[in-house]
């Protein structure tokens, strides 16, 4: 089962699978957890109500500023390198794989205090930004030769990151 800081940032990122939702609830449920009427109402539609029910069954507290933190951007990066895995494989199309790219691109610039006149940016994103630039819904396995070369370049970037940090 998927630790609650993995599923509020997939979830964060718009990844996450109801049915991980649904097994950490039970799992809450299973050890005599006792929830507000609400959660188990928003239940009968996880996927648009998925953010409301992790908060309320974690209790997790500081959500919005652990996903812009270094532990939730460690968590990112490791979704980047799930999902990296499953483009290589054929599991997701490449334009699936680029929306993530793009939005955690989007969501880290600046999520570091940095002296006057820079800006932090993810470097364990390496090129990838760049690979998925003109990526579109058109795109086969074949149109993201490039994707494909720089996720072999930036797994292992990604992975040092993540231990180094």
């Amino acid at each position: 089962m998927k630790k609650i800081e993995r599923l509020l940032v997939e979830d964060w990122c718009d990844v996450i699978r109801e049915d991980d939702i649904l097994e950490y609830v039970n799992s809450k449920i299973e050890i005599g957890e006792i929830f507000a009427k609400e959660v188990y109402q928003m239940l009968s539609d996880v996927k648009k109500n998925s953010t409301s029910i992790l908060i309320s069954v974690s209790l997790f507290d500081g959500y919005n500023s652990y996903l812009r933190s270094i532990e939730g951007e460690k968590v990112a990066a490791q979704i980047v390198i799930d999902k990296s895995k499953e483009l290589l494989d054929e599991k997701i199309r490449s334009i699936d794989f680029c929306k993530i790219i793009w939005f955690f691109d989007a969501n880290y610039i600046d999520a570091r205090p940095m002296e006057p006149g820079y800006a932090y940016y993810p470097e364990w994103l390496g090129e990838l930004w760049n690979a998925c630039d003109w990526c579109d819904e058109t795109w086969t396995y074949n149109d993201s030769s490039y994707i494909r070369e720089q996720i072999t370049i930036q797994v292992p970037i990604i992975k040092k990151w993540i231990n180094d940090n």
